[in-house]
């Protein structure tokens, strides 16, 4: 019972975040349309009810998934003897609980990027990716709106990496804080991210809203989740994404016009 009650307590921990965050992005969208600021917008329609309640149904279902995956990934290796310190065991200091902080979040991104071409090709994309990419125009509801076979891969990194690396309790919070903000973030319609960590002159450069909105409406760009470091290497990032980037987030821009065109901005 014990056990039940404690898979119970993370789900419901897990959908709470994640509907607290969304439902502040989502409001975010009607307060700036309603408002007629139309600043960093990507969104000229406002907010799409009926795809929201569809992207919510698969959310829901997602993180239960999720969570069960996690569970049984851990349960199993444990089950077969191959079991490694608990985080709450893992002592590390302010500087290794950092670095072990940024280190996830670098495997994090190489495993995302490249599981998320793969489900992109003929022969996956159908069964793992369709229900993702039905959200042309995503919300921060479709952050997590997949497919059972997609929850599963994605939800298979993390307890994986516990399993390899030692972590400690604060980086786990920080990391899956971190990911929740920043997939709903990506998704929202709403470029909230400051030019330096998009387009500033370090090598680690960040994604961001209208990075994944461009992946979103032509399928074939811009893999990465929190760095463009695979999307440049790899030669996957649209060839026109820091001119519109800068467009989205110079004093010139407005919404309808980028929603029409996106490519005939980056001329």
């Amino acid at each position: 019972m014990d056990a039940f009650l404690e898979l119970g307590r993370q789900i419901g921990t897990m959908f709470g975040r994640y509907f607290v965050l969304a439902s502040i992005l989502t409001f975010i969208l009607l307060f700036f349309k309603y408002k007629s600021i139309r600043v960093r917008l990507l969104r000229s329609e406002g907010v799409q009810w009926q795809q929201i309640r569809r992207e919510l149904w698969h959310s829901t279902i997602a993180i239960v998934i999720m969570v069960l995956t996690f569970v049984g990934i851990l349960s199993i290796a444990v089950a077969l003897g191959f079991e490694r310190p608990r985080p709450s065991q893992v002592e590390m200091g302010l500087a290794g609980t950092l670095i072990s902080y940024f280190l996830i979040l670098i495997a994090h991104d190489a495993y995302f990027y490249w599981t998320h071409r793969a489900m992109h090709s003929r022969y996956l994309f159908r069964t793992f990716h369709a229900v993702h990419h039905r959200s042309i125009r995503p919300t921060a509801w479709t952050a997590y709106s997949f497919s059972m076979l997609e929850t599963v891969v994605t939800a298979a990194f993390f307890p994986i990496y516990l399993l390899i690396v030692p972590v400690p309790l604060a980086a786990v919070v920080a990391f899956g804080l971190t990911q929740i903000i920043w997939n709903a973030a990506s998704h929202s319609g709403v470029e909230l991210s400051p030019k330096f960590l998009i387009v500033g002159r370090h090598p680690f450069n960040m994604t961001g809203a209208v990075h994944h909105d461009i992946h979103h409406r032509y399928g074939r760009y811009n893999f990465g989740l929190y760095f463009r470091f695979w999307d440049k290497v790899m030669g996957t990032e649209h060839p026109d994404f820091e001119k519109l980037f800068r467009y989205v987030t110079s004093s010139e821009y407005a919404s309808d016009v980028y929603e029409r065109d996106r490519s005939a901005l980056a001329q």
